[in-house]
């Protein structure tokens, strides 16, 4: 049986205007049909304004938090899939926003996490990169209707994708003074004392409030590495053939589950999640349920949720017609990494 997950409110409040609506519900209630609307100075009869009618300026469509697992002091480093580690194409989450809801998709921000260095590797404790150097890769974003219609969920029609050139840091130098022992070839972030492996970096694309959202939605993020993704990149790359390898190929996406998360919506089912790996053990079922098809995997995400947070705008056509249109790393860029 499927169970609803942790659910929370949006945190948002109603201001009290106090005298200032007021005086505005009584402007409007002095408001006519006609040509025109005329304002007068209190106690007299002088017009001072005329406004032509139809001509009042529509305030902006107000923007909020309809899903959010990303705490608000997101920490230097966080559990993440490596994707070519796992051989991994897309991975994401089944999420909820509550019914009633007529929202048009702003923002879908998500968590990744590079391990790349510049020179050397994360995991053979040489690693090396100077103080902020980025590299770009193109991620994508999926957004997909829910069907229901079976004993589990599976995507349905996408409704939105969009993909940007995502730029990405990597990951610090290791310190071999502060991260020894256990810790060697791990950066050291002096706010938290921690030694680390990779460096969460937030994401967010901007889907501009056209899409207007249903109750339920699948998300993913989705990339190419050297071995995997929709169009693999394969081994004839330059950065191939370096010591350190290509920097995609040490990209995760963040999978913690933080106390008391989501701190907005609804995580549909908290023990799982939707992902396309190849390797039937990057599956909790082993791959009984197939491999290399995105497709619902539980039990076993409890601890390890897609890290994302959605914002949308109040759709002002009343809603109508529902979203129509459409680590612990394998220490290899780390599997799941739960550290």
């Amino acid at each position: 049986m499927r169970t609803r997950g942790n659910t929370a409110g949006n945190g948002g409040s109603r201001r009290l205007l106090g005298r200032a609506a007021v005086l505005i519900a009584a402007a409007s209630a002095a408001f006519s049909p006609g040509a025109g609307t005329a304002l007068a100075q209190p106690g007299g009869d002088q017009v001072i304004h005329s406004v032509p009618s139809g001509d009042l300026p529509q305030p902006a469509p107000r923007t909020e938090v309809i899903y959010d697992s990303i705490p608000a002091e997101l920490p230097p480093h966080v559990a993440s899939l490596g994707y070519q580690a796992t051989g991994t194409s897309e991975f994401g989450d089944e999420v909820g926003f509550g019914p009633g809801g007529h929202r048009k998709l702003k923002s879908l921000e998500v968590v990744l996490s590079s391990w790349a260095c510049e020179a050397g590797r994360w995991n053979t404790n040489d690693c090396f990169s100077s103080p902020d150097v980025t590299f770009d890769h193109p991620v994508t974003i999926n957004v997909y209707e829910v069907d229901n219609s079976g004993p589990t969920p599976v995507p349905g029609t996408l409704l939105a994708s969009q993909t940007d050139i995502a730029t990405i840091p990597y990951r610090p130098s290791a310190n071999p003074v502060k991260c020894t022992g256990v810790d060697a070839g791990r950066w050291y972030d002096a706010a938290t004392g921690t030694c680390n492996d990779g460096i969460a970096h937030p994401v967010v694309f901007d889907f501009g409030g056209t899409l207007l959202l249903p109750d339920e939605v699948i998300w993913t993020v989705a990339f190419d590495t050297s071995g995997y993704g929709a169009e693999p990149i394969g081994t004839g790359t330059a950065c191939f053939a370096t010591p350190q390898g290509c920097p995609y190929d040490a990209l995760n996406v963040g999978a913690q589950t933080f106390p008391g998360s989501p701190y907005a919506g609804i995580d549909i089912e908290t023990d799982a999640a939707f992902l396309d790996p190849v390797a039937a053990a990057s599956y909790c079922d082993a791959g009984a349920g197939g491999t290399g098809v995105l497709r619902w995997d539980a039990p076993c995400w409890a601890d390890n949720g897609p890290l994302a947070r959605i914002t949308a705008t109040e759709a002002r056509d009343g809603g109508q017609g529902a979203s129509q249109g459409a680590s612990q790393g394998g220490k290899g860029a780390g599997e799941v990494d739960k550290k």
